[in-house]
């Protein structure tokens, strides 16, 4: 008779060995070499955040004001979006539209086909109003991967 225990140990390490190489390598931060990071300016307001490829935060402030259940709720936005809704990829930032947030948040509950509907349909209107509040609630600066002193 086998062992079921050796069998399950076994997989287990192969499946956390694929894991480990997968996620191994160098990030694209890493990989971006000096002069390419020499492009960027080295430091931006929060407004002008979408002529940015990539960045990373100086300071970042919060309106404390809020209830903490603003931040929590925002903080599913950076999943996708980046943190502070500030995107380092494809996917557009949403500090700068914090303004519009409600309003294109309303129209993504009709479009069934697009990938925001079940995020729009997640909320009710008073954790929308929350989140736009929190987004529009930061203010600071952003740096850029050139001006950063993490040696």
């Amino acid at each position: 008779m086998k062992n079921p225990f050796k069998k399950t140990l076994l997989s287990s390490l192969l499946l956390s060995s694929l894991f480990l190489v997968g996620c191994g390598g160098a990030s694209e931060s890493e990989s971006t070499s000096e002069s390419d990071s020499d492009t960027y300016e080295s430091s931006t307001s929060l407004d002008n955040l979408n002529t940015l490829t990539t960045n990373d935060l100086r300071s970042v402030t919060e309106d404390t004001s809020l209830p903490i259940q603003a931040k929590l709720l925002a903080s599913q936005c950076a999943q996708c979006h980046g943190t502070y809704g500030i995107s380092v990829t494809g996917i557009d930032s949403i500090i700068n539209e914090a303004d519009e947030f409600i309003e294109e948040m309303a129209e993504y509950r009709s479009k069934t086909s697009h990938i925001m509907y079940p995020h729009a349909l997640a909320y009710s209107d008073a954790e929308l109003t929350l989140m736009s509040q929190y987004f529009m609630g930061l203010s600071g600066t952003a740096i850029t991967s050139g001006d950063r002193d993490d040696d």
